[in-house]
């Protein structure tokens, strides 16, 4: 995540299934302008909103407890951090929400499940894998959604 900081600044972060918030408060503290954490716990986002508000990043992120299959904004940036059968039923929902050109951090993964993560949402959802981590046997991966057509089409005079 620190990577992707270090070349551009998010304007809209999604954290999808925002559990504690960690993801959240980092992505505030990397320079995010503005992050919601969606969680479908009432429980885990009420966990979150403390934790959001004892780092004061209150300004920047909002933690709303839902549905990501709910939510109708665009987003720069998604992290997610789920299972891969999470990321398949919320796979529709990840890909409609970044915006042409964001990016998607999927991590949460063992190494068996990577594969069929990585298909479902490169196929489905037309998602380009960009990296692909390991650390601890856990599993990351950056996937792109490339820009439209009429993005990479130069105006013309």
């Amino acid at each position: 995540m620190e990577a992707l900081f270090e070349d551009h600044r998010p304007a809209r972060v999604l954290d999808a299934g925002c559990g504690s918030g960690i993801l959240s408060i980092a992505a505030a503290l990397l320079g995010a302008r503005k992050v919601l954490g969606v969680e479908l716990e009432k429980a885990a986002a009420d966990t979150a909103r403390r934790n959001v508000a004892w780092n004061n990043v209150q300004d920047v992120v909002t933690v709303a407890c839902g549905k990501v299959q709910d939510l109708r904004g665009k987003y720069d940036l998604i992290l997610a951090n789920l299972d891969p059968d999470a990321a398949v039923i919320l796979g529709a929902a990840l890909g409609r929400a970044l915006v042409s050109g964001g990016d998607l951090v999927l991590s949460g993964l063992a190494g068996f499940e990577t594969d069929r993560a990585l298909l479902h949402l490169a196929m489905d959802y037309g998602l380009n894998k960009v990296e692909h981590r390991v650390l601890g046997g856990w599993h990351t991966l950056l996937l792109s959604k490339p820009p439209t057509e009429d993005e990479t089409t130069p105006n013309s005079p």
